[in-house]
């Protein structure tokens, strides 16, 4: 047996007072829509500081708790806040702006699958910040088409790369999955990937992307510790990726106004924070079943998530939420991930004192930062409706098994990593149920001492379908 090593002082990002409001809003959240679990990442997209990572799920009790499994870098299909990713590389390759105009159709087939949009609609003609606001499956699938026609199918897996998808985030959290980018496609993923589905990213990754955008098109690896402190009081500083730009500037801001007519006029217009303009997306998907589809004799299960940043103009914070098969009618994006989003926006904003960016805006003042603890919440009995209701951000697919897709989904993998000392953030935080020996406060940043920490192992994940948007 080795002998014992003196632990080291870990100084994280995660600010208490965000911590405890992010855990606290997640947790009630989870059980007002009766679902399985959830997940939320806020923090700063210029630096990739985390501010607050938390996860919650329900036992098999009906409670509602912290969960001791991070979400935050699990994998999953994300539904249409993927399309952030499709309309950056065709603005980026000049192919078109927000203001260009596509005719879209109601329904598009290719091969033996065919995607609808959200509400049944005659061939119509749409700007591209119309299909981005309504979160138009079809109109988004043309865009891809035309990247993959005018440049190639190469490009768009580039692209993807580039936003961090399908590769580890250097966080060093126990269980992290590196998501799944195809390299091979078959006929139908130009109508699967560009609108999430086929493709499989975690909720951080998602996040960093976002806030990529947020950056001027700069993608800013995500950070969750400062500075660990050894026994012989050595500094070390944790190496990260260098930041890489992955737009232009002015794609970037191109991108920003189209998430930001979601949030004014679009599918994620019930989440407004006053005073400030908010560049967001939706995002309902579909999950794959026990028997292999998107749908079984008790109906579907979502994952549900709501996106973006704010103030648009000047971005100080961004934040992504997902929950995970939360129950209808609150199974869209807008409907259960968006409160918890506006919630958090609200807390950052009273945290911060951060500056309207409308001339409405009243004042505000920052809150004092207070310990991270969760209250269980219990949540009501789960039935699940027999029959789905469609409001303001409908699926996108028709209920007739025929439309799915008769490829079978792309296998959830079990990943093995090996964290480094950022296992130590609280559990809240990272779902490691690390023993620590000790937390405290250096100013707004959380600070965890711990023991050295081993390797672990990963578990596999279910893996998702995307059908439509919410």
């Amino acid at each position: 047996m080795s002998a014992a090593r003196a632990g080291a002082d870990v100084t994280l990002t995660l600010d208490r007072s965000l911590q405890f409001a992010a855990e606290e809003a997640l947790i009630e959240q989870v059980g007002a829509t009766q679902a399985r679990g959830g997940t939320v990442i806020l923090g700063r997209p210029r630096t990739g500081e985390i501010l607050a990572m938390a996860s919650a799920s329900r036992t098999e009790e009906g409670e509602v708790v912290a969960g001791s499994l991070n979400q935050a870098v699990r994998q999953y299909e994300p539904g249409s806040i993927m399309k952030l990713a499709t309309a950056s590389m065709a603005f980026n390759e000049g192919l078109l702006t927000p203001a260009s105009t596509l005719v879209v159709p109601g329904a598009i087939t290719l091969y033996d699958k065919t995607i609808q949009d959200a509400h049944a609609h005659p061939t119509e003609v749409m700007t591209v910040k119309e299909i981005i606001a309504n979160s138009s499956n079809v109109g988004t699938i043309k865009m891809a088409q035309m990247v993959e026609k005018e440049r190639s199918r190469q490009t768009i897996i580039d692209y993807l790369h580039r936003f961090g998808f399908g590769s580890y985030t250097n966080l060093g959290l126990p269980f992290e999955q590196k998501g799944i980018v195809k390299e091979k496609w078959n006929g139908t993923d130009i109508a699967s990937i560009p609108i999430g589905q086929s493709i499989l990213t975690t909720p951080v990754q998602m996040w960093t992307a976002y806030n990529a955008i947020a950056n001027g098109g700069l993608y800013v690896p995500p950070k969750l510790v400062l500075d660990m402190v050894d026994a012989e009081g050595r500094h070390h500083v944790p190496d990260a990726p260098r930041p890489h730009q992955v737009v232009k500037p002015s794609t970037a801001a191109q991108v920003t106004e189209a998430l930001r007519s979601v949030v004014d006029e679009g599918t994620g217009k019930d989440v407004q924070i006053e005073g400030f303009n908010v560049a967001a997306k939706t995002g309902t998907a579909y999950k794959v079943l026990s028997n292999g589809t998107y749908k079984d004799a008790n109906g579907r299960k979502y994952a549900s998530s709501f996106v973006g940043f704010f103030p648009a103009s000047a971005p100080e914070i961004s934040i992504m939420v997902m929950i995970d098969e939360p129950k209808p009618p609150y199974h869209y994006g807008s409907a259960a991930a968006g409160p918890v989003f506006e919630r958090l926006a609200k807390e950052a904003v009273r945290r911060f004192a951060i500056p309207s960016d409308h001339a409405s805006s009243g004042e505000t003042k920052p809150l004092r930062a207070e310990p991270a603890t969760a209250t269980p919440v219990t949540a009501p009995p789960v039935t699940v409706p027999t029959k789905v209701i469609k409001t303001d951000d409908g699926d996108g697919t028709p209920d007739d098994p025929a439309a799915n897709p008769t490829d079978p989904p792309t296998p959830a993998t079990t990943e093995t990593t090996t964290p480094t000392t950022a296992k130590a953030a609280s559990k809240g935080a990272t779902g490691s149920g690390t023993k620590s020996t000790g937390t405290k406060s250096t100013g707004t940043k959380s600070t965890a001492t711990t023991n050295t920490v081993s390797g672990a192992t990963g578990g596999s994940t279910s893996v998702t379908g995307n059908r439509g948007d919410g």
